[in-house]
C-alpha cells in the first residue's frame, strides 16, 4: 500500500498550494546522532553568549572600578534571579528545580573538559 501525504508549500504568488505526495522508503536518521549534534550546536552557542557576558563583565570591573567582591557578589546575586524566576513548562511559574538540572549540565560540561583547559 502507497503511504501519501499532504504538504502546503508556497505558490509563487505569496500564497499557498496544498500537494499530495508519496511517501517513499528510505534511510531513516539517526535519532541519536541527531541529538548529540543538537547539544553541541547548544553547548556552543551557550559559550559564546558566556564569552560575550564575561567580556562585559571584565568592562564593567574596569570601567567602575568595581572589586572582586563586587563580581563575584553580583554574580551570585544574577545566578540566584535567574534561578527564582526560571519558568516552568506553563512559562509563568517559576521552577528552580528546572534551572538546577540545566546548571548541574553546565557543571557537568565544564568539569569534562573546560577545568582540564585552565590547569
Amino acid at each position: 500500500m502507497t503511504t501519501t501525504r499532504k504538504v502546503k508549500i508556497p505558490d509563487g504568488k505569496g500564497g499557498w498550494t496544498e500537494l499530495e505526495g508519496e511517501i517513499l522508503p528510505g534511510s531513516t536518521a539517526d535519532q541519536k546522532k541527531q541529538a548529540e549534534a543538537l547539544e553541541q550546536q547548544f553547548v556552543l552557542e551557550a559559550a559564546r553568549i558566556t564569552d560575550r557576558m564575561l567580556k562585559f563583565d571584565r568592562q564593567l570591573i574596569i570601567e567602575d572600578g568595581l572589586t572582586k567582591e563586587h563580581r563575584a557578589f553580583a554574580g551570585a546575586l544574577y545566578y540566584v534571579n535567574l534561578r527564582e524566576t526560571y519558568p516552568g513548562p506553563d512559562g509563568k511559574t517559576p521552577d528552580p528545580a528546572a534551572f538546577d538540572a540545566i546548571t548541574k549540565k553546565a557543571v557537568d560540561y565544564y568539569d569534562a573538559g573546560v577545568a582540564e583547559d585552565k590547569k
